[in-house]
């Protein structure tokens, strides 16, 4: 019981600290950018709101991202299911990361499957912005494949990019909160760490399993979820 309580004391203290590294970053460059302007270092021009309101938008996602994180632990995500059309879900979001796509040099390619998906459209949607985004960071330039079909009353998605993948070593703590590779590769290209641990979450929260594999270079996720709840 007490080695258990000391192990319980230890994760949350490990979460704090992380949540308090992450908070720090946004928090520090509002404060800095803002006393620029009271000290007239700053001009208050239109590329700086921008850049403010950007670290807002870090602090609103990693907000979010915990709330989700919370609710499903607690069991208390709430879901509403209902017959959706994936594939607008799917022309939504690529919609949305038009710009970013074209700069990242990924073309989708989709294969979706005409039949209506019963499922939280919202949550789904959540879970297909957190993959997309997680493939633009971090893909090389090429396709990005996005593909469901409906066998034997399970909805599978798959989303494909062009990798470099992950190393074996590295896959079973891939879902984890604050899960990083490198730290020199997170400052790269951002993040928080929280997106895949979310969509795990989430997944979870709908009766499904998500999978990662490789493929040659490639990387795979694989999601699954009954079509009878």
């Amino acid at each position: 019981m007490a080695q258990k309580l000391e192990v319980s004391v230890k994760n949350a203290q490990v979460w704090n600290a992380a949540i308090a590294h992450e908070l720090r970053t946004p928090i520090t460059i509002l404060q800095g950018r803002l006393q620029g302007i009271i000290d007239g270092v700053f001009k208050p021009d239109e590329v700086l709101f921008k850049s403010l309101l950007n670290q807002v938008e870090v602090l609103s996602h990693l907000v979010e991202d915990l709330r989700t994180l919370s609710l499903v632990e607690n069991q208390q995500l709430r879901l509403n299911y209902e017959l959706f059309d994936f594939k607008a879900v799917v022309e939504k979001v690529l919609k949305a990361f038009e710009d970013r796509l074209d700069q990242a040099k990924l073309v989708p390619e989709l294969d979706l499957t005409s039949t209506p998906v019963y499922c939280d459209r919202r949550r789904i949607e959540q879970v297909l912005i957190a993959l997309i985004d997680n493939a633009i960071r971090y893909s090389h330039a090429g396709k990005l494949k996005i593909s469901s079909e409906v066998v034997s009353q399970n909805w599978i998605l798959k989303i494909e990019d062009e990798g470099p993948g992950i190393a074996t070593e590295f896959q079973d703590d891939l879902f984890k909160p604050f899960f990083r590779l490198e730290e020199s590769r997170n400052k790269e290209f951002g993040g928080t760490g929280l997106g895949l641990a979310v969509v795990h979450a989430i997944i979870v929260a709908l009766k499904g399993t998500i999978q990662y594999s490789n493929q040659g270079s490639k990387s795979i996720f694989t999601i699954k979820i009954s079509m009878n709840n």
